[in-house]
Parts: C-alpha cells; structure tokens; sequence
C-alpha cells in the first residue's frame, strides 16, 4: 500500500492505493481540478471508494480539520472518513447515506454510462470551525466497477436554508431532478425551475449590490414592478430572501457567475 500527504501539495493528503493516477487521467484531472479551484483552506471535499471504505484524497479544508493523531489513523487507514472527520451527528449521516445509496442504484440503473450528468444532494449539519453550520452535501459518481459505485467526490457547501428536507438526485446538464418520495421507496422526476432573462438580469444585478432603485435605472422598469419580480423569483425557488434566492439560483445553473455580464 502506498499512502502519503502530496509532496508537490503539502496541505493535502493523497492515498493511491491500487490506483496509478499516471494511468487514470481522469481521477487525475478531478483531482488537479479541484485543487485548483478548492484552495481554499475551508473548502471541504473529498474522494473516497464506498467499496472499501477508503480515503483516497482529501482538500486542504479536510486536511485542515485533522489532528495529529488524526492524520496518523488516516495513514494507517484505522478509522473511516465520517468518523475520522467528526462532521455530522450520527443518525443524520446513516440517514443521508441510505438515500445516497438509494440514489446511486436509481442513476445506475435508468442512466447506466451517463451517470457523469448526476449528483446526489442533501441538507446536513455540519460541524465546522467550532460550531454547526447548515451545508449541502453534493456526492457525484466519479467511476464504477462491474456494476458498483467505485470513486464519489463529496463536496460540502453552504446551504442556501435550513431545512433537511429529501434529498434530490440532479442533472447538471438539463436541470431536470428527482425526488425521493415519501415512502423512500422510488424517485419522481420533477419539473425543472426556469427562470426567463428578465428574472436572470435581476437576480444578477442584485448580487452585484445593486438597489432596486439602481436596478430600476438599469432596466428601465418600475421599482414596483421589480419588487413583484423578486417576489416571483423567491415563490419559484421556494426561499424567503433575495439573497438565498441568487445562492440556489446559482447553484442550480439558473444564473452566471456574479461577475458575468453576458445579460446585461
């Protein structure tokens, strides 16, 4: 077994047990990627084999939160993730897992290869820094193996409230989702959110501070009117601020990145 904290990423740890990423361009194109847009050291996420309950990589975030003794179980592989990392209360964690595991067989057996458009989502309390926080925990299917979930990525964000609510399974590409009914026993697809240009100018305006006096100007539309747009926006999305409102917008590829002026 070859495991080790990353000599060219020393706030990181690596474990490529069974695993030459020279040879697996894609996991190393996950991990370069996420390297460099998760820099960051409260980032949080992390691959792991569900398999065989392995840690394979872990962000500086992650790295972060350990101990000495910690990083010394994670080397030697003594401890499982969710217990090393001491991030969810229990009986929250066996509940998301059922669902994920639930979602995992759902997207494997309706979409086979194209697992890739897929992410599992999820509201839990986190423990971080010190205290509980609400985030959205986002498991994507990385590869199987005859037929079994082989490498997920996690990744943990904050979330736009703070309900747990039922989990819905994702697709990147088309926003249509799922979600898990009541009984726990199967998936029902859901109409996609849509927001129209106008909605999107808005909610982009809005995030860049702009007042709705401000946006006004910019839109030549009444300030009253724009108060009942946001309204509608906020029905849509099912928040009670503008500020959840452009979080979920964004997260859900309803808008562009803030600094993003294709529509205006």
């Amino acid at each position: 077994m070859h495991v080790n904290i990353d000599s060219t990423y020393p706030n990181e740890y690596i474990d490529i047990y069974d695993i030459d990423l020279k040879k697996n361009s894609f996991l190393y194109g996950v991990i370069s990627t996420l390297r460099n847009t998760s820099s960051s050291e409260s980032s949080i996420c992390y691959i792991w084999n569900p398999l065989k309950q392995r840690i394979i990589w872990l962000s500086k975030g992650c790295m972060a939160l350990l101990s000495q003794n910690q990083t010394a179980a994670l080397e030697n592989q003594t401890a499982a993730l969710d217990d090393l990392l001491c991030l969810y209360p229990k009986e929250d964690l066996l509940r998301i897992k059922r669902y994920e595991e639930s979602a995992f067989r759902f997207i494997l057996s309706n979409y086979g290869n194209r697992f890739f458009d897929f992410n599992c989502r999820s509201n839990i309390q986190v423990f971080f820094n010190g205290f509980w926080r609400c985030c959205e925990r986002i498991v994507s299917i990385l590869s199987i193996q005859e037929g079994q979930v082989h490498t997920v990525l996690c990744r943990l964000l904050p979330s736009s409230h703070k309900l747990s609510g039922i989990p819905r399974i994702i697709n990147c590409y088309t926003g249509i989702y799922y979600r898990l009914h009541p009984n726990l026993r199967y998936w029902i697809q859901k109409v996609p959110i849509a927001l129209n240009n106008r909605e999107q100018q808005i909610l982009i305006l809005s995030s860049q501070g702009l007042t709705e006096h401000e946006i006004s100007d910019r839109l030549y539309i009444s300030s009253s009117r724009i108060k009942t747009i946001k309204a509608n926006i906020m029905r849509k999305l099912k928040v009670k601020n503008i500020h959840h409102a452009i979080y979920r917008a964004y997260i859900y590829g309803l808008i562009m990145a803030v600094n993003d002026k294709k529509y205006l």
